[in-house]
């Protein structure tokens, strides 16, 4: 935020967020300026943008300022949040949340956050549609994740609730195991485009195995070795293309696109073993094959052709470089791609279903170590990949990557990454409201966003943040 002095300690903004100030010898908010005289606190992160579901991340710094001046500034702020139907969060130690009403607290019970996750979700007032916010249309991917965070964290008062939704997508499973990528959220559901991806079979099929984990049953069982399947069969593309057993990307309009990205394959891996979790070892997909010849060929594929030994990191892609026929930012160690892929090579590596070696030791901790210190933001989220400068690159800081990264901490030693896990909880509480919402992403001034659209206006809210947030233990 830029500004000037007027007068004696006024400071005004420069118009690109709304004006207003505090004067502290009144506590009161008014336009245009902030009284500087009585307190001293960093304003450099003060930036609300009102109307537009921008918050700001504010950080109080007080280093010179009276502890009652620093709390009753924190009341102040969130008296007006209120009012005027905005938020902020406190990064600084010197502030209390406990008075903000916008801010998370780890005393908000399981249960309501749970019920907050479906309210906050744009729905067509049908329990069982699963909307994806960005583009408000039902997303396969999302819906798998939604699904998986309210078994997790909102338990069995949450399974007739999740039957409804994978009854649904049971429905509307194609004849070769996949699902499209999205479908419009009413009734007769059809696909917006012929584009059928790894990771919605992936996300849905683990979804499925789990609730049948959970309620002891098989009522998902055959979806599950149809979507094992259709991924059996994107393994073999990708290996006459490239001779790996990593598992080709998506089927787009028939085409299939041959490029694997290695964090589909470890959500594939997941889902694999979570199927074999549900229904045993001895599971085979439709087609006859075995499920666990598929996991660990994967499994050996991403430890031995995906995997930088000497860099410590995962390839985003196989063959390296190559950007999928959707193509997407492409960059190297993405933050997520290297927290799934570590998450997912030990889970893998210590299960009874590996059988062809744990290279666990050499990969999962040295991936970590490496990526946190590239990726790893200012405002204590995750970057989507270490900046350089380079075009497609930010400082954002995303709550869902730090998500993703403190699930991964969590798997590979949770005494180990105690500091991690519970830095990146406090940044996913901090872009959480008290209603459920969850935000995207905190840019590099510390502003909040629910979501970013390529226009550069600030979009709707993910559910898949929310459903990460839950999973990583944000609602915990």
């Amino acid at each position: 935020m830029s500004g000037e002095t007027k007068g004696s300690g006024y400071y005004t903004t420069d118009g690109e967020y709304p004006n207003f100030f505090v004067d502290y010898a009144t506590g009161d908010f008014t336009d245009g300026k902030i009284d500087l005289a009585n307190f001293v606190l960093n304003y450099e992160h003060m930036q609300l943008a009102l109307n537009n579901g921008i918050i700001c991340m504010f950080e109080a710094l007080g280093s010179n300022a009276a502890a009652a001046n620093v709390g009753q500034f924190a009341t102040d702020v969130g008296n007006f949040c209120n009012t005027y139907g905005i938020g902020w969060v406190s990064s600084g130690s010197n502030t209390s949340n406990t008075t903000i009403p916008w801010d998370f607290s780890s005393t908000t019970s399981l249960a309501s956050y749970g019920a907050d996750l479906f309210n906050t979700i744009p729905a067509t007032g049908v329990a069982n549609i699963v909307q994806s916010s960005a583009g408000g249309t039902m997303n396969s991917y999302e819906a798998g994740y939604v699904c998986l965070a309210l078994m997790q964290y909102g338990g069995s008062s949450y399974y007739s609730q999740v039957q409804s939704i994978l009854d649904l997508w049971a429905s509307l499973q194609n004849s070769d195991g996949s699902w499209n990528q999205q479908y419009e959220p009413y009734s007769p559901y059809t696909c917006i485009a012929n584009v059928k991806v790894d990771s919605g079979a992936a996300l849905l099929a683990w979804a499925m195995s789990y609730y049948d984990q959970l309620t002891s049953g098989t009522r998902y069982k055959t979806n599950v070795q149809n979507a094992l399947s259709f991924l059996r069969q994107l393994q073999y593309d990708h290996a006459v293309a490239y001779s790996t057993n990593l598992i080709a990307n998506m089927i787009d309009n028939g085409t299939v696109d041959n490029t694997a990205l290695l964090a589909d394959c470890a959500e594939c891996l997941l889902s694999a073993k979570a199927a074999m979790d549900a229904y045993g070892v001895s599971l085979q997909t439709s087609g006859g094959y075995s499920v666990q010849t598929f996991a660990n060929n994967v499994y050996y594929s991403m430890c031995v052709s995906g995997w930088h030994s000497s860099a410590y990191y995962f390839d985003t892609s196989y063959p390296y470089g190559q950007n999928a026929l959707v193509p997407f930012n492409y960059q190297e160690k993405i933050s997520y791609t290297q927290a799934l892929c570590s998450r997912a090579v030990y889970v893998f590596a210590k299960s009874a279903y590996q059988n062809v070696g744990d290279y666990s030791g050499s990969i999962c901790e040295p991936c970590i170590n490496y990526i946190i210190t590239v990726t790893r933001g200012t405002w204590g989220g995750m970057f989507y990949c270490p900046y350089t400068g380079a075009s497609g690159q930010t400082q954002n800081n995303y709550s869902g990557y730090a998500a993703h990264m403190c699930i991964a901490a969590q798997a590979v030693s949770a005494s180990t990454y105690a500091s991690l896990i519970s830095g990146l909880i406090a940044f996913i509480k901090w872009c959480t409201l008290s209603g459920g919402q969850v935000y995207d992403m905190a840019d590099p001034t510390g502003l909040l966003w629910p979501s970013q659209l390529p226009s550069g206006s600030a979009g709707p809210f993910s559910a898949l943040d929310i459903a990460l947030a839950l999973l990583a233990g944000g609602g915990s």
